[in-house]
């Protein structure tokens, strides 16, 4: 892991992110030399109650800390919330919406392993808001259509658009 953030460090061109990445990796030193030190109290002394307690949770704050550092460095994409103006929806706006929501899926899709991760997060944070823009229309399509069948499988492709769409951002 350290490692990893040396190289990251490396990497960043901003002064805020190379100290932020800093002093993870100095914590993470930190808590890695207090986990040696646990760890040879308890070596010497097994049987010692409270040594086997320290060494616990020194590994619990080291699991806390690693979470911490892979919270703080992977690219973080939230789920996106259109809000309908309130105009009718119209075929050629589902269709639309449906158009850029696929070009922004396959976006994300084909250039998987050639992009950074934060460009990967961009991408999918964009694939996220264009599908749930026309996951929206969608649903206020659904409840003006006056075709019963085709309301009905509009209203019954949202929560699948909606499933697919938090799939692509977990």
């Amino acid at each position: 892991v350290r490692a990893m953030l040396d190289a990251m460090s490396d990497q960043q061109e901003r002064p805020a992110q190379k100290r932020k990445i800093a002093d993870l990796a100095r914590r993470l030193d930190d808590k890695n030399r207090d986990l040696v030190d646990r760890t040879n109290d308890y070596l010497q002394n097994p049987a010692d109650q409270r040594n086997k307690r320290d060494l616990h949770d020194k590994n619990k704050e080291v699991d806390d800390l690693l979470e911490d550092i892979i919270k703080q460095v992977k690219p973080q994409v939230e789920m996106a919330n259109y809000t309908h103006s309130g105009d009718f929806v119209t075929p050629k706006m589902l269709a639309d919406a449906a158009e850029e929501a696929r070009r922004a899926i396959k976006k994300v899709k084909n250039d998987h392993p050639s992009v950074s991760n934060e460009q990967q997060a961009e991408d999918t944070k964009d694939a996220n808001v264009k599908t749930d823009k026309f996951t929206k229309l969608v649903g206020e399509r659904a409840k003006v259509d006056k075709r019963p069948k085709v309301a009905s499988a509009l209203r019954d492709a949202v929560p699948k658009l909606e499933k697919g769409n938090k799939r692509m951002v977990d």
